[in-house]
């Protein structure tokens, strides 16, 4: 199996940290390219170039602590910030039109129990993704706090 370039939607919680880690040690492992992507969802109300900078400004956030992490692990990480009205729409779109090879997501256990219950953007991924996806559940280690999304 050749892996070249792995997409990691990232949300800033401590699930979606190590599952970053864990493309960043597959990419390394195959010489492939990552990039971390975050997806700021737009209400239907508003267009999808609306300025929302609280969350552009998480995005950031979010997107340069994968970068740094990449950096400290050798692994070089392209970055994007995406509007869309829809975060598992908008990960396929990427994976799509970007060629990727891989999709990592991180789910907390409270986040499984939804997603078998409701569905959600890790669900929806699964699903429709055309290319290899690789969830991860972070368990009782973390935080309570930072198992919470």
């Amino acid at each position: 199996m050749e892996i070249r370039k792995v997409l990691v939607p990232a949300v800033g919680h401590a699930h979606s940290r190590m599952m970053a880690a864990f493309a960043m040690d597959i990419a390394k492992r195959h010489n492939a390219s990552v990039t971390a992507m975050y997806v700021v969802e737009v209400p239907a109300g508003l267009p999808l170039d609306a300025a929302l900078s609280e969350e552009a400004e998480e995005g950031e956030r979010v997107v340069e602590e994968v970068r740094a992490m990449g950096e400290r692990l050798e692994v070089a990480v392209a970055t994007k910030i995406v509007n869309a009205r829809s975060a598992a729409d908008a990960i396929i779109d990427e994976a799509e039109s970007g060629g990727y090879d891989l999709i990592v997501l991180g789910v907390s256990r409270k986040r499984v129990i939804a997603q078998l219950l409701y569905g959600d953007v890790v669900s929806e991924v699964m699903k429709r993704a055309p290319c290899m996806v690789c969830v991860g559940r972070v368990g009782k280690k973390l935080n309570r706090d930072e198992d919470e999304a």
